[in-house]
């Protein structure tokens, strides 16, 4: 979810839901911010939904999980808490 301008440390999330700096999944959490960052500010440089930055961030964090059973059960939780949650920060 797209930070805020007091919300500038390093993690995975927004808020409650932030974790730490050292999350395996935070390349995919930057990108995601990205996307919704670019429809904040209306830089769009192509058509984003709020649905397609959610599902690239599921992919990009599965294919970041790899082999490990953890890590993807944790990319379906973020992206629940995304689809639950983004639409406040979209």
């Amino acid at each position: 979810m797209s930070p805020l301008p007091d919300d500038k440390e390093p993690g995975c999330g927004y808020g409650l839901f932030k974790t730490g700096e050292d999350d395996p999944l935070l390349r995919a959490c930057d990108v995601h911010d990205a996307r919704y960052g670019q429809h904040e500010v209306g830089k769009e440089f192509e058509p984003y939904s709020q649905a397609r930055a959610d599902r690239e961030f599921l992919n990009n964090s599965l294919r970041l999980a790899g082999g490990s059973k953890i890590l993807k059960a944790r990319a379906y939780i973020y992206y629940g808490l995304i689809r639950t949650f983004g639409w406040l920060v979209w």
